[in-house]
C-alpha cells in the first residue's frame, strides 16, 4: 500500500477525532452554562412567589479551576445542606452585586424582592447611585459605607493615576470627581500624604497615595501592563 496514502488516511482520522472532541467539549460547556442559568432562573421565580429560597436546589460548585481542569466534566454537587443553612437568593444577589460591581442601570435584572444591605429596594438603590456624584471624603468616612469596596489608587510623579492593579484610570473625573491636575494641586496645597474619595455609582471608597516613580518605571517592572 502506498505510504503516502496511509499517512493521509491517518492524518485525516486524527484531525477528525480532534475536531469532534473539541466540538463535543464546547457543546458540553454550553450545556453546563445553560443548566446553571436555568437553576438561577428557577430559584429567582421561586423567591418571587414564596419569598424563600428553593431548598431542593443543591449548591453547585462550578469554579473556574474545575472547568479549566476538565472542560467536559459535569459540575460537582455538594451534599444538600439543611434548609436553614442555605444561602438565600437575596443574600446571594447581595454578594454577587458587591463582588461584580453591577452598574445601576443594569439592576433591572434583579428580582423585585431584592433588598440591599442598606435596606433599599432596587429602585431606590438605582436612583441613589445614578444621582450621586463622586467626590472627596474625610478619612473618618473612608470604609464606612457598608456596601463599598476599599481600593488603593496610586498617583505617579508624571501625573498618571493607576488603580490597585496598576492599570491606568481612564476616566479620572468620573471616577473620583476631579481631574488629575486638581488632584495634584490638592496634594501640594494641603501637603497631604493620602487623599480619600468615594464613588457611589461603582461602590468604591478610594484611597490615593503619591509615588515618586514615573509610570514608565512601573511598566519596566510589569511589562504585561503594556499588553
Amino acid at each position: 500500500m502506498n505510504p503516502k496514502y496511509i499517512m493521509c488516511t491517518v492524518s485525516g482520522m486524527a484531525l477528525g477525532f480532534i475536531s469532534g472532541y473539541l466540538f463535543c467539549s464546547k457543546r458540553k460547556e454550553e450545556y453546563i452554562h445553560r443548566e446553571i442559568q436555568d437553576a438561577l432562573r428557577v430559584a429567582a421565580e421561586h423567591m418571587e412567589k414564596t419569598g424563600r429560597p428553593n431548598p431542593e436546589n443543591p449548591r453547585v460548585d462550578v469554579s473556574e479551576n474545575k472547568l479549566q481542569g476538565s472542560r467536559a466534566a459535569a459540575p460537582v454537587i455538594d451534599n444538600p445542606m439543611p434548609e436553614e443553612m442555605h444561602e438565600t437568593l437575596n443574600d446571594y444577589l447581595k454578594r454577587v452585586h458587591a463582588e461584580d460591581y453591577i452598574q445601576p442601570e443594569d439592576m433591572q435584572q434583579l428580582p423585585d424582592t431584592y433588598i440591599n444591605i442598606r435596606g433599599e429596594n432596587k429602585q431606590q438603590e438605582m436612583e441613589r447611585r445614578m444621582n450621586a456624584k463622586p467626590g472627596r471624603i474625610d478619612k473618618r468616612e473612608f470604609g464606612q459605607a457598608p456596601d463599598h469596596e476599599l481600593v488603593g489608587f496610586t498617583l505617579y510623579s508624571d501625573g498618571t493615576l493607576c488603580d490597585d492593579a496598576d492599570e491606568t484610570v481612564q476616566n479620572v473625573e468620573s471616577t473620583i470627581g476631579c481631574t488629575v491636575a486638581d488632584l495634584i494641586d490638592i496634594f501640594r496645597v494641603e501637603d497631604a500624604e493620602v487623599l480619600y474619595f468615594r464613588n457611589e455609582r461603582t461602590q468604591l471608597d478610594i484611597e490615593i497615595t503619591e509615588d515618586a516613580r514615573k509610570y514608565e518605571d512601573v511598566l519596566k517592572e510589569k511589562p504585561y501592563l503594556k499588553e
